[in-house]
């Protein structure tokens, strides 16, 4: 696993939690699931873009 990679995700995450803090909880929650499914042998790059959409597309639902 390339730890560099999951670091930048997770500061890319926190910043975004940070942006909107009422989503925080999610934001993490969708970031947890990303590693997790990562470590349990994922494609890392098809997990980090999955992560990314889907807390962009939270944040631009639920977060004006």
């Amino acid at each position: 696993m390339n730890e560099n990679r999951i670091e930048e995700l997770t500061k890319w995450a926190k910043s975004k939690a940070k942006v909107c803090p009422n989503l925080a909880e999610e934001i993490i929650d969708l970031l947890r699931l990303a590693i997790d499914e990562i470590e349990q042998g994922a494609s890392m790059q098809n997990e980090i873009h999955l992560c990314m959409s889907n807390i962009e597309e939270l944040i631009k639902e639920n977060c004006n």
